[in-house]
């Protein structure tokens, strides 16, 4: 297909476009090109082109496939049904936030079969229902399902692209839907728990598990867990499913859908085990990403499995897919895709048989063995996993070894007669894949290498020590006995020079010095041929030149004094690159300077040697000695030297000298000759007193604008407005700045453009304020930019965006300071903003009446904010019951919240207490973590048995009664909570405990040490503030206000707060705990408590 989206494409061949992308910058009609392409398919128009279809005299027949932006539908659609009644697919895109109603002209095209509408929400009008549209592609903002979906029952695929919490029932409907693709639209797009806990994803809608037609189901992003597989269980056709980025673990429910055949496990990181998916029809499997995988035996157990994608898995080795039976199409990383195209080398080969080729007593099986496992290795290693260690059966200690790690069964095979330095090589490169492999066996094929081999086998161990360091950080050598280590020091500087200079030419800079590795050009220097000789010199020269500055010149001269050793002709080859004696005095005294009066000493003695042809001005283009670092020290120089040091500077190619203690002195004092000097000498003046002026805008004694002006030849004006312009974006990145700089402004305002980037970077700049505490500091930036509000071009829907982080303020300080602070903002303005909108109405949730917080709801809603959110929201959960809230919403059905469950004031309800102090000699169960809400593996066996406190009379919070529960270290409850709980849906792990009283030695049953299953983040709970991790915000840790919900997050009526030992139960079980009668429970409102 040929594309063109210039005019001057379609006077070139029009007969061959088949795609045109017109765009409104063209400047001719697009109308006239249509008849002389023949073969056009595709007509794009984008924003602002005439879609008028009436100017085209004669439309191709081959055309099927239109896309209009923003254009008037009722107008345009009917003409386009009559110019091009055979299109197929339409695709319409609308920018705004407004509501698109889509027209019954949409049912005007007779064989339209393709619909695609991107937009912020859509309307589908009633016309399309049974109509001839079968794929529908939604692209819309956060929301509720688009009224009328649910009744084009007619629909074959259904795309839709947009963020929401629930399917409804209607959705059911869609019973001849074959293709569902929910990509990202469920869950917010999450990629599970690399963003959000698991406690927080929403299930998925169970109405897509009663699409009776459903053979591909798309739900990539969408937070997909085994419950929800769960819910798919027993679906007859569904053929493919996409989970990417699922928080799945375990693969058993898919074993529920007989018709699966592909399955797409893209990014489940948290899976590990792929068992059991074993003899399942599966004919393709993407697995791209699980970097939690390490075994691919089980894809042996998959019979019919013909494709694999394996990209971005490192940390498996390729073994079962290389000699893999049915598969045939494979996808992976590029190293990847080179093993598998050598795939035919491992036929006949197996871990098996090639450990017992090593082990076997014939020298000639032995040897044959060696070049299996290194072929073997070479083509099932990944990036990170040598194939060696599985190979082997080393085991997983050995990969990370601090001691070289034994090998015998190598070893022994190594030691064989005859084995020759080719193949000690590759055995080497087998062994060492990474430089944390620590194999012994590695040290015993370089010896035979060293001993016996040629320049070939030294350069192709030099190729395995490059390909083992590729993803090494130079400079963390270990400087221990490892392989590594023996390489460089022992084994690499005894090659010859054609393996040295192999090795030399590839390693970078940072390898030469990081690692010391640049000592081995003596010995390449000291054997190296006339062609050698010419790449090493190239080499170190470019080594030197890259380092100079940054190590000090003195740095290679023991380097280079070693060099011209090995070889004396290198002196006059390289005789430049040594160090001048004088240049490094220098260098030692302008570096040596501490105070501004010992700069100015040195500096004017430095202007001296260069008059006096002491120094050379070749010397000072190499490198600077420490100039700049003085100038900056001396704070301000004599006019005198300050001239002399431009000049030279010039001269050199110093420009980064020309600092305000230089620059300072000449526009005070020698202004006159500035202005003398040539253009680019001007030019440059200029630039460097931009940067100076955007740094401190008014420098004591100095008018930069008038001075810039002079030098650039343009009016003050116009630099002063490029200098504020530059300090207020630079002050866009510091609070402080952007103060000072708006100061200034105001002082000569003139019309400034708040452009969008601005915007967004003014409100990172304040939320950063909020997140400090440093609420008065973002009020006096808004406030400031308020007052400047007449200067500033400032688009309503940029300026709210910003104005959004005041409402939180606001929140807490009242009305009086919104009035003073955020309505002179809205004087006279629409609220536009979907942000601004939404927290404007969590504002007037907690301090506006009924009338005002309905407008503020109205308003969010009409930009875009889905119903869900409101009633998901603790700022607006008081409000909820209200009449008109509850009309303007719609709620339905009773919303209950979590409460914290503790047990009452033991003055209250006095109990005997429970021994739960610390002794050395605990049981191992003892040191579980009883509150952190996962299983307990393995679980302790019972019963348990605990301690009683003495008993003490004196005590008024003791009693001989025993406790109901205690939730200290480890939870005990008595049989009869534990029943309740149970029957009304709390998830428990328990086992039998026995309380002993120490007075008697008396024990009571009844008991049970509880592990409660099920633990939520306290964000979901409520309006949550502080941090949980960090022990000095504790006093600012707790509640504002807590959510309600239909039903339990995630089914738990009884779950941890997370890194809390605080209990919560759903209000249903509550009721059910207080209608039992348990005088000792009391249950806290999650904002009264503390964390």
């Amino acid at each position: 297909m040929t594309k063109a989206d210039h005019p001057a494409q379609l006077l070139d061949s029009p007969e061959e476009v088949t795609s045109l992308h017109v765009s409104a910058n063209w400047d001719v009609p697009w109308q006239r090109f249509i008849p002389s392409l023949c073969a056009l398919q595709e007509l794009h128009l984008g924003k602002g082109v005439d879609a008028d279809p009436q100017m085209v005299s004669v439309w191709p027949p081959s055309l099927r496939s239109l896309s209009l932006s923003d254009v008037d539908l009722e107008e345009v659609l009917p003409k386009w049904a009559t110019a091009v009644p055979e299109l197929e697919s339409l695709e319409l895109r609308f920018e705004g936030d407004e509501i698109l109603r889509l027209p019954d002209a949409l049912a005007a095209f007779p064989h339209l079969t393709r619909l695609q509408v991107k937009a912020a929400n859509v309307v589908l009008p009633a016309a399309l229902a049974g109509g001839t549209v079968k794929e529908l592609v939604l692209m819309l903002a956060p929301g509720d399902v688009p009224e009328g979906l649910c009744q084009m029952t007619q629909l074959e695929g259904l795309r839709l692209a947009q963020r929401i919490c629930a399917l409804p029932d209607a959705f059911a409907q869609l019973t001849a839907l074959h293709t569902l693709d929910l990509s990202a639209s469920l869950n917010e797009g999450t990629r599970s728990t690399n963003e959000r806990s698991v406690s927080k994803l929403r299930p998925m809608p169970a109405v897509i598990a009663r699409l009776p037609a459903l053979r591909t189901l798309n739900l990539r992003r969408c937070g997909i867990l085994e419950r929800d597989l769960r819910v798919l269980g027993g679906h007859p056709h569904l053929r493919r499913l996409h989970l990417g980025f699922a928080g799945v673990t375990d693969l058993s429910p898919l074993r529920e859908l007989p018709a699966l055949r592909e399955l797409d496990l893209e990014g489940c990181d948290r899976l590990r085990d792929l068992s059991p998916l074993a003899g399942s029809p599966l004919t393709w499997l993407g697995l791209d990403g699980c970097r939690g995988l390490r075994d691919l035996s089980p894809l042996l157990d998959l019979p019919e499995l013909q494709g694999l994608s394996l990209k971005r898995c490192d940390e498996v080795t390729l073994g079962p897919v290389m000699i893999h039976p049915a598969l045939r199409e494979f996808d992976g990383d590029e190293e990847m895709l080179a093993q598998w195209a050598r795939r035919g080398e491992l036929a006949g080969l197996s871990p098996e048989g090639i450990r017992a080729g090593l082990a076997s007593d014939d020298p000639a099986a032995r040897i044959e063995a060696l070049g299996q496992l290194a072929t073997w290795v070479e083509l099932t290693s990944t990036t990170e996993t040598n194939a060696i260690f599985d190979l082997l059966e080393l085991g997983s200690d050995a990969r990370h070894a601090e001691e070289p790690i034994a090998v015998p069964l190598l070893s022994g095979a190594l030691s064989t007669p005859g084995v020759e330095a080719s193949l000690a090589a590759r055995v080497f490169a087998a062994c060492f894949r990474s430089v944390e492999d620590n194999l012994a066996p590695a040290r015993e094929a370089l010896e035979i290498v060293r001993q016996r081999g040629r320049d070939a086998d030294e350069i192709a161990v030099v190729d395995a020590f490059l390909f083992a360091r590729r993803f090494y950080d130079a400079g963390h050598r270990t400087w221990e006995d490892d392989v590594h280590e023996t390489m460089i020091e022992e084994i690499l500087p005894s090659f010859g020079a054609p393996a040295l200079t192999h090795l030399l030419t590839r390693l970078d800079d940072d390898d030469l010095n990081g690692d010391e590795l640049a000592s081995l050009f003596v010995p390449a220097y000291r054997q190296a041929s006339e062609k050698e000789l010419d790449a090493l010199d190239e080499r170190l020269r470019s080594f030197v030149e890259e380092y100079r500055e940054y190590l000090g010149a003195d740095h290679f001269k023991e380097l280079l004094g070693e060099i011209f050793k090995a070889q004396p002709a290198a002196r006059e080859r390289l005789a430049d690159l040594l160090p001048d004696d004088l240049a490094l005095r220098w260098s030692s005294r302008l570096k040596g300077v501490k105070t501004p009066e010992e700069a100015r000493t040195e500096i004017e003695a430095f202007v001296t040697a260069v008059d006096s042809g002491e120094l050379t001005l070749e010397a000072l283009a190499k490198e600077d000695p420490g100039v700049g670092r003085a100038i900056r020290i001396a704070q301000d120089l004599p006019s005198g030297v300050a001239r002399r040091l431009f000049e030279i500077a010039r001269r050199v190619n110093q420009e980064q000298w020309l600092l305000p203690p230089v620059l300072a002195p000449l526009v005070r004092d020698e202004f006159d000759w500035l202005t003398t000097l040539d253009a680019a000498g001007r030019k440059m003046v200029e630039k460097w007193l931009g940067f100076w002026q955007r740094e401190d805008l008014e420098p004591e004694g100095i008018d930069l604008t008038a001075a810039r002006a002079r030098l650039a030849g343009v009016p003050e004006e116009k630099i002063w407005q490029q200098a504020m312009t530059q300090a207020i974006d630079h002050g866009l990145n510091n609070a402080a700045d952007l103060g000072k700089a708006l100061a200034r402004f105001a002082e000569r305002p003139f019309p400034f453009e708040f452009t969008r980037w601005r915007s967004r970077a003014l409100a990172q700049c304040l939320d950063a304020l909020r997140m400090r505490d440093k609420a008065d500091e973002c009020v006096q930036l808004m406030d400031t930019l308020l007052a400047l509000r007449p200067h500033l071009k400032w688009a309503p829907e940029d300026q709210q965006y910003p104005l959004t982080y005041l409402l939180p303020i606001a929140l807490k300080r009242g009305p009086q300071f919104f009035t003073e602070h955020v309505a002179p903002w809205l004087e006279g303005v629409e609220v536009v903003e979907p942000r601004f909108a939404y927290n404007l109405a969590c504002y007037q949730a907690t301090h506006g009446d009924s009338d005002v917080l309905c407008a503020a709801i109205a308003r969010a809603i009409e930009l875009g904010k889905p119903k869900d959110q409101f009633l998901e929201d603790p700022d607006f959960a008081g409000r909820l019951e209200e009449p008109a809230v509850k009309a303007l919403l719609g709620t339905t059905g009773r919303r209950r919240r979590y409460y914290a469950m503790s047990r009452v004031s033991y003055y209250d309800s006095p109990c005997r207490f429970l021994d739960m102090g610390y002794e050395p000699d605990r049981p191992s169960w003892w040191k579980h973590d009883w509150h952190g809400g996962q299983p307990l593996d393995p679980l302790p066996e019972g019963p348990l048995r605990f301690n009683l406190e003495p008993y003490r009379k004196e005590h008024a919070e003791m009693s001989r009664a025993l406790p109901l529960l205690a939730l200290r270290k480890i939870p005990l409850m008595h049989r009869s909570l534990v029943e309740v709980l149970e029957a009304h849906g709390a998830k428990l792990q328990k086992i039998p405990a026995r309380l002993v009283d120490p007075d008697d030695g008396t024990e009571y049953g009844n008991y049970f040490a509880v592990n409660v299953l099920g633990v939520l983040p306290p964000q979901a709970l409520g309006r949550f503030h502080g941090s949980l991790s960090d022990p000095a915000s504790t006093d600012e840790v707790g509640f504002d206000q807590s959510a309600t919900f239909e039903e339990p997050l995630d089914g738990l009526v009884l779950a941890w707060i997370e890194d809390t030992y605080t209990l919560v139960v759903f209000e249903s079980l509550r009721d059910a705990l207080i209608e039992a009668g348990f005088t000792e429970l009391q249950f806290n409102e999650l904002s009264d408590i503390a964390l």
